[in-house]
């Protein structure tokens, strides 16, 4: 294809995205992003409960989203001091063994909180899915199958006490303290106060293969797994579960949906790349990042990365991609807790301005298309809100596999929060922080309680016959349903809460499809977390 044809061509797909602004503008200040469940005074207060959760509308069922806690940086931008190349923050990473027993894997953690070893034992699950239409095959996985952290296992680091390197972007000690610290939070959240899951836990007694009472699925990187494994810890410590391995279910690359893939997707990658080359153009013009171009001149000069005297922050040949810079801002003030003498930001890394304009830059770079684009949002994020809807779904007619769970942990990424959360109409300047967490929370009034219990105690006291699963719900979408079946879904609520800020859902916001006086809570019925992705929220195959 010629150069103006193939120039016409690319701004003809780009039309279909919607026009860029001006100008990058960032943030004054940080919104809800900035608040963490990891955090001391994370847990809502009274009043702050009584608004969230009044009287006669409970809480039956959660998916949390949970991007993995402080980690080391991926590539390393510069080279300066208070940056090393080498990072000693993982010592307690030196106590991790895996140790084998038939289909259980035992993992050794260092408790961050009694600064003792613990042995957790794992039974790995594997999800396949059988054909197009979301439906599952779940197979006891080998337990030798190592996770990856950046490019290693951290099973397989050399990782002596007396140095503790980490490997690149390995879960370091504080992140590990901050993801117990997130499971100690929701313990005191949906344990102590909202008791939707009871104070002791053991995975033979409440889980069966049928339908398990906590679910929990992590992509196949170290850190998410130990961030998950961490917040467990926390939010069940060792007197108050049982000695029963806890179920671990994961997914092949070609069925994995807790984060965008353009590998497997080719018109996701496609899409991307098209938002890219309309906003490398934008990014050179941003008189913003020429600001940043400016201050941090001196560290761009000297990074390895820069292939020109004076290189720049954008996108393209010869630029600094600005996901790069915030990456190295975010891991060293993470950090630095854990390292005070050693690990610092340089002065031009410290001004606010730059970290604001790099972090919004970086936000619409990765996020924007989720923004601009609807088949950006179906192919991205609807395979994941597909099986979130099937699960609510689930639990409301008391059958399937998640007819019983009532807490499901997701071990994800920057890349799947900040996909979601974009994809569910908010803005798109904003990275999320580590152990971040986005909430899904099926809620019931009286009635939706009144009709749980009713499904669940028929679906126990009869078999499930294939004739009764072919008139479940399941994944049908909402305008095939007749008025029978929406009618079984009245009752029910969706609320998406990112760091504990209720989201306003644009098609949620409708007459008739959110809760009298509250905008935040979407029936379920309406269909509201779905409409982000109308098209069809198919799950993506590697051949499409």
């Amino acid at each position: 294809m010629a150069d103006g044809a193939r120039r016409r061509h690319i701004s003809a797909q780009v039309a279909q995205l919607e026009a860029l602004p001006d100008t990058l503008v960032p943030r004054p200040s940080p919104s809800a992003a900035a608040f963490r469940f990891a955090d001391d005074d994370a847990v809502p207060s009274a009043d702050r409960l009584q608004a969230l959760y009044p009287p006669g509308l409970d809480v039956l069922q959660v998916h949390l989203m949970i991007r993995h806690g402080e980690r080391t940086p991926l590539v390393h931008t510069f080279v300066t001091p208070g940056i090393p190349l080498q990072w000693p923050l993982c010592r307690d990473n030196h106590h991790r063994r895996h140790h084998h027993h038939r289909h259980v894997q035992e993992e050794r953690l260092m408790n961050p909180a009694t600064r003792e070893v613990e042995t957790l034992r794992l039974e790995r699950w594997t999800e396949t899915p059988i054909d197009t239409s979301g439906a599952l095959q779940r197979t006891r996985a080998a337990p030798a199958a190592a996770p990856a952290a950046g490019s290693l296992p951290s099973s397989s680091v050399a990782n002596p006490p007396e140095d503790a390197i980490c490997a690149k972007g390995m879960l370091t000690d504080v992140g590990r303290k901050s993801a117990f610290a997130l499971g100690a939070n929701l313990r005191k959240l949906y344990i102590d106060r909202l008791a939707l899951l009871p104070p002791t836990f053991d995975n033979a007694t409440d889980t069966n293969s049928s339908s398990p009472l906590i679910y929990i699925r992590t992509t196949p990187f170290s850190r998410t797994l130990d961030t998950v494994l961490h917040a467990y810890q926390g939010l069940y410590p060792v007197q108050t579960r049982g000695s029963s391995p806890l179920a671990l279910f994961q997914r092949p690359a070609s069925a994995e949906n807790l984060y965008p893939s353009r590998g497997l997707c080719p018109r996701l990658g496609q899409l991307h790349q098209l938002f890219r080359t309309s906003l490398a153009t934008w990014m050179h013009d941003d008189p913003h990042l020429h600001y940043v171009d400016r201050v941090l001149a001196p560290l761009l000069a000297h990074t390895p990365q820069a292939h020109s005297p004076a290189p720049r922050v954008g996108l393209g040949p010869g630029r600094i991609d600005p996901t790069r810079i915030m990456d190295i801002v975010s891991t060293v003030s993470g950090n630095q807790p854990g390292w005070v003498d050693g690990l610092f930001l340089p002065l031009e890394l410290r001004d606010q301005k730059v970290q604001r304009i790099v972090d919004a830059a970086a936000a619409k770079h990765w996020f924007g298309m989720y923004r601009a684009s609807i088949e950006a949002r179906s192919l991205g994020v609807g395979p994941l809100l597909r099986d979130i809807t099937e699960n609510m779904v689930a639990r409301v007619e008391g059958a399937g596999f998640a007819a019983r769970m009532r807490l499901a942990l997701f071990g994800c990424h920057d890349a799947s929060i900040g996909s979601m959360t974009v994809s569910l109409g908010q803005p798109d300047d904003e990275w999320p922080r580590f152990t971040s967490v986005l909430a899904f929370e099926l809620l019931a009034t009286k009635k939706g309680q009144a009709m749980v219990s009713s499904s669940s105690s028929s679906s126990s006291s009869s078999s499930s016959s294939s004739s009764s699963s072919s008139r479940r719900i399941g994944r049908r979408k909402m305008q095939d349903l007749c008025a029978s079946e929406q009618e079984a879904l009245d009752g029910y609520y969706v609320r998406v809460l990112y760091n504990d800020r209720p989201l306003r859902i644009p098609h949620c916001l409708q007459e008739g499809n959110h809760l009298n006086g509250d905008v935040h809570i979407c029936t379920l019925v309406s269909g509201a977390i779905l409409f982000v992705c109308p098209v069809g929220c198919l799950p993506h195959r590697p051949t499409d």
